[in-house]
């Protein structure tokens, strides 16, 4: 149910904000509550390309056809990448070139490989 209060609320967040949280993602999300910015936001972050010239009305199309449509496979991406392991793997040092996060032990020492 869309409050008063709540698309306020909404209206205030930036679109980092509103992908941040992911409640467009949900089922019975409204997308009128978004302003054209938020909206915009949210279809660019998904890659979706939309209409020009655009209006609030196309852009609220577009997030039907789009987004409502892709909901569960897109909160399935997010929980998969909010769960997973953060790795240094492949990082280096700036300076060094060497790999950051390896460290081996000699002799009870901590050394950088």
């Amino acid at each position: 149910m869309v409050t008063r209060s709540s698309v306020s609320m909404t209206n205030r967040l930036t679109s980092a904000q509103i992908i941040a949280l992911g409640n467009y993602l949900r089922p019975d999300f409204d997308p009128s509550t978004l302003t054209v910015s938020q909206l915009l936001g949210v279809l660019g972050y998904h890659n979706i390309i939309y209409p020009t010239p655009y209006s609030k009305l196309k852009l609220i199309q577009c997030f039907e056809e789009e987004i409502k449509h892709k909901a569960n496979t897109l909160r399935k991406e997010r929980l998969e990448k909010a769960n997973s392991i953060a790795s240094d793997d492949g990082i280096t040092d700036g300076l060094t070139g060497k790999p950051l996060g390896k460290v081996r032990y000699v002799e009870g020492l901590m050394h950088d490989i």
